[in-house]
C-alpha cells in the first residue's frame, strides 16, 4: 500500500492507494511530512463501472451526478472515451476513488491528487479556503491575475463563469447574479479542451449550434470571419490531432469569440505552448481586442508570468499565497505601444518582489 500525505491550507490530507501515483509538480509544494490526516482520499479497484442512478447536474470533460450517495465526480481521459474513475465524498473527512482495474494509468500520468478531489470544494467543507475578493471594475479593461500555484486564481475564474459555485457570497455580472454558465461569458482552457473528433469549422460552431436566434448562414459566416481572424484559413477540415499547439489554441480562443461574449475568461491560455508561439498568440490576440475585430468589451486572463501579465494588461491583480486572497492591484499606466522589457522592467520587479515576499511571509 501507498501512502502520501499533503497540507492544503492546514488541512491534511492522506492519500492511500495500491498503486504508485506520480505526483505532479503543482502538487508537489503540498508535500507534507506530517503522518496524520483531516481527509483520507482512498483509491478503491471495481472490476465494471458503476451506474450513474443520479441527476447530470455538469457535465465537459468530466461529469457530476447527483446521487443518494451525495455528488459523484466521474472522470474521462479524454472526451471521446469512456470513463475510469468515480470520486465519492462518503462524508466530509473520508473520500473513496473508485477506478476500473487496468485504469490507474490514467490517474498516474494525467490526473494530480489535488484535480481529483475536486479540492476548493473539499477545503471548503473546512472553511478553509475561502475566496476573498475586492470589487474590480472590468469595463473595458484587461485584467490579469498573478499568484503561485494553490492561490485560487483558477477556481475564481471558474467561478466568474459559473461552472462552481459560490459558498459564500455571489458573484454579479451585468446586473445578473451568476451560478451557472452565462451566454455572455467565454472562456479559453489551458490545454485547450477542443473536441476531437470534430473539425476546426466545427469546434468553433459548437457554442452556436442551438442557438435560435442565430441562422445557419451567420453561423458559418460567423466562424469563417473568425477563422480568418485567427490565421487558420485552409484548416476548416483539420481535426485537433492534425494542428500544433498553438493552433490548437487559436481554435480554443475562436470558439470562445464565436459566442461574440462580453467578458472572455482565459486560464494560462499560453501556458502550454512555447515561448515564441506563447509570444505571438497573445500579441494577435491583443491586437484584435484593441482593433474592436470583436464583441468582447472586457477580458480577465490568469498567467505566473509576471512579465506578460504587464505587457498584456491595463490592471494586475496579485493573488496571496495564503489561498484565495488578493494581495495588490497595480495599475499599468505605460501606453501600450511604448511597452517592452526595457520599460516595464521596474513594475515587473515590484510585482515580483512582493510576490516572493509573500511566499515567504
Amino acid at each position: 500500500m501507498n501512502n502520501y500525505y499533503l497540507k492544503i491550507a492546514d488541512i491534511k490530507i492522506h492519500v492511500k492507494s495500491s498503486f504508485k501515483i506520480n505526483i505532479s509538480m503543482e502538487s508537489e509544494d503540498f508535500i507534507s511530512d506530517y503522518e496524520d490526516e483531516d481527509i483520507l482520499l482512498e483509491y478503491k479497484e471495481v472490476k465494471e463501472s458503476p451506474k450513474m442512478d443520479g441527476k447530470l447536474v455538469y457535465e465537459n470533460i468530466v461529469k457530476f451526478y447527483e446521487t443518494k450517495e451525495g455528488f459523484v465526480h466521474e472522470l474521462y481521459p479524454m472526451p471521446d472515451k469512456n470513463p475510469y474513475a468515480w470520486v465519492t465524498p462518503i462524508n466530509k473527512h473520508y473520500y473513496e476513488v473508485r477506478y476500473l482495474a487496468g485504469e490507474e494509468r490514467y490517474i498516474d500520468y494525467s490526473r494530480n491528487i489535488i484535480d481529483i478531489m475536486n479540492i476548493e470544494q473539499v477545503l471548503n467543507t473546512f472553511n478553509a479556503f475561502i475566496l476573498h475578493s475586492s470589487f474590480i471594475k472590468y469595463q473595458d479593461k484587461a485584467i490579469l491575475f498573478t499568484a503561485p500555484s494553490g492561490t485560487g486564481k483558477s477556481t475564481l475564474l471558474r467561478s466568474i463563469a459559473g461552472l462552481l459555485r459560490t459558498t459564500r457570497g455571489e458573484i454579479t455580472f451585468e446586473d445578473k447574479i451568476i451560478n451557472e454558465p452565462d451566454a455572455n461569458i467565454g472562456m479559453v482552457f489551458q490545454h485547450f479542451a477542443l473536441f476531437p473528433w470534430l473539425t476546426v469549422e466545427k469546434n468553433i460552431s459548437f457554442g452556436l449550434e442551438n442557438r435560435k436566434d442565430i441562422s445557419r448562414e451567420q453561423i458559418n459566416k460567423r466562424v469563417s470571419n473568425l477563422i480568418e481572424m485567427i490565421g487558420l484559413t485552409g484548416f476548416e477540415k483539420a481535426y485537433p490531432r492534425e494542428l500544433s499547439g498553438g493552433m490548437k489554441q487559436r481554435v480554443g480562443f475562436a470558439r470562445a469569440l464565436a459566442i461574440e461574449p462580453s467578458l472572455l475568461l482565459l486560464d494560462e491560455p499560453f501556458s502550454a505552448l512555447d515561448i515564441i508561439t506563447a509570444s505571438q498568440l497573445s500579441n494577435d490576440l491583443l491586437e484584435i481586442w484593441l482593433n474592436n475585430q470583436i464583441a468582447t468589451k472586457s477580458i480577465v486572463m490568469i498567467t505566473h508570468d509576471v512579465q506578460q501579465a504587464v505587457q498584456l494588461s491595463d490592471r494586475v491583480v496579485l493573488m496571496d499565497a495564503n489561498p484565495g486572497r488578493i494581495a495588490k492591484i497595480y495599475s499599468i499606466d505605460i501606453p501600450r505601444n511604448q511597452r517592452s522589457p526595457k520599460t516595464t522592467i521596474d513594475i515587473v520587479e515590484q510585482i515580483t518582489e512582493e510576490m516572493v515576499r509573500r511566499i515567504h511571509l
